[in-house]
């Protein structure tokens, strides 16, 4: 397939109806002072559904003739940028120029950058896109790159990266993208999210706490990460099933439209756990007269990231997640329809705030498999979680009749998101603690409101650390 775009003498050699791609730079006065063009396109009669329109690498080309010229425009500006000598005043002169790298979204660039000599005293600039910008990356790359490490692992990243221009760019390499990821980490935690005096306070705020252990490369089988969900309950937008009121919970499916996160692997006596949880609570509208629903899934950690927002807030309700107590249900199956059914009356004791007869049933049922080791097992180590979060058992077939929260289901996609999708399921995956933080520390701001806002800040930041 010939590429039109390569040959502007096409339009001399064939006789054809042709689209002429044109960029025009125009003056203040209106008029045009240059015109290239870009590229020719023959028009003919698609025979096929991949004929239409322009091809991936045409549509690269026109990117890439589009981008050189606008910054051929822009860099008379740049060069003009220093004209006096830093050391002694004197005028510098022009004495030739230096080639230097800017890599955009979908194109890599060569900028002819002015080097500039002071007759004087003999200085010399080195100029480059990455001296006057301390970054040769643009941001909107970066970001780009940013959020596909955090979702995928960096060589899966880099190849949907490459995919997305149709080539192979050095700039996409995985190695640079794990350092640009762990410096965007770094800079997040040493310039957190500002708490500003613009945001609406919160009456009512839901803190899911959540953690999870990943494989390590360290000496020990598992590290565990945690992180925190913080949402108001009227930023729920529920869909499928019948329609309910804003701020209700039930089995209808529904979408947190308005959150804050805050994730952590660090060894540091949960530190920084707590630290950034109650900043995304302040940032969704914690003040002393906040009421907080805390769901947690039970481990004596998570309750201590909670304890972290008692003074902080009017009140907190600290709910057992049903939806782990579920799962922890699910996963004790016995095997066997009567044992099951009695199971399942333990369970139902527990639905309804009972926890004493709920232990009482589980007891009973331990009796019953005294001489089943595998069996007993389950059962005991089922009743020895719900023993430990007695007190955190509500009546949660009441709070679903008054539409109030008692299960963490909405929030557990981010869940998922957080820890589960990147460095959980990937069993063949192993992690240090420093290269978990950083993936969980983006996917944190990644999944939280204010990254559409703090993301330039953070990204161009984390670039100039780079450099």
């Amino acid at each position: 397939m010939y590429n039109y775009f390569k040959l502007p003498m096409y339009v001399e050699k064939v006789m054809a109806e042709l689209i002429q791609i044109v960029v025009e730079r125009i003056d203040e006065s209106g008029s045009v002072v240059k015109r290239n063009i870009v590229g020719y396109k023959e028009i003919k009669k698609p025979e096929a559904i991949i004929d239409i329109g322009l091809r991936h690498s045409e549509q690269i080309d026109v990117i890439t003739e589009i981008q050189d010229t606008v910054i051929e425009a822009q860099i008379s500006h740049l060069n003009n940028i220093e004209e006096h000598c830093p050391k002694c005043g004197t005028r510098l002169a022009k004495k030739g120029y230096t080639k230097s790298d800017f890599n955009s979204i979908f194109t890599d660039h060569k900028i002819g950058c002015s080097r500039k000599v002071c007759h004087k005293c003999k200085w010399t600039s080195i100029p480059s896109i990455r001296s006057i910008f301390g970054t040769q990356i643009h941001p909107d790359l970066a970001k780009i790159q940013v959020e596909l490490s955090g979702a995928y692992p960096y060589r899966s990243a880099q190849k949907i990266l490459n995919t997305m221009v149709n080539g192979s760019r050095s700039i996409n390499n995985h190695n640079g993208l794990k350092q640009l990821t762990e410096n965007v980490s770094q800079y997040i935690e040493i310039h957190p999210d500002p708490v500003t005096d613009d945001i609406t306070p919160s009456d009512n705020l839901i803190v899911q706490v959540d953690g999870g252990h990943v494989k390590t490369t360290e000496d020990q089988r598992s590290i565990e990460a945690l992180t925190s969900v913080i949402y108001n309950p009227k930023n729920i937008n529920y869909y499928g099933g019948n329609e309910k009121k804003s701020g209700g919970t039930s089995e209808i499916r529904g979408e947190i439209t308005s959150k804050s996160c805050a994730a952590s692997a660090l060894s540091d006596n949960q530190k920084s756990i707590k630290s950034m949880t109650i900043r995304a609570a302040k940032l969704q509208g914690m003040t002393k007269s906040t009421k907080i629903t805390a769901l947690c899934y039970g481990a004596s950690n998570c309750w201590s990231v909670v304890e972290a927002l008692e003074n902080k807030c009017s009140s907190i309700n600290r709910i057992l997640d049903w939806f782990h107590i579920g799962m922890k249900f699910k996963n004790t199956g016995l095997g066997d329809k009567t044992l099951n059914e009695r199971l399942d009356g333990a369970k139902w004791y527990l639905w309804r705030g009972d926890a004493t007869k709920g232990i009482e049933r589980l007891s009973a049922l331990c009796d019953e498999l005294k001489n089943d080791t595998k069996k007993l097992n389950k059962v005991e180590k089922l009743k020895t979680y719900i023993e430990n979060n007695k007190e955190y058992i509500v009546h949660y077939l009441d709070r679903k009749k008054n539409d109030l929260i008692f299960t963490s289901n909405m929030a557990e996609a981010t869940v998922e998101s957080l820890i589960n999708q990147r460095c959980k399921s990937k069993q063949h995956m192993r992690w240090s603690r420093g290269g978990l933080h950083a993936i969980l520390m983006v996917r944190s701001a990644v999944n939280s409101d204010q990254w559409a806002d703090n993301w330039e800040k953070q990204i161009t930041g984390a670039l100039k650390n780079v450099a």
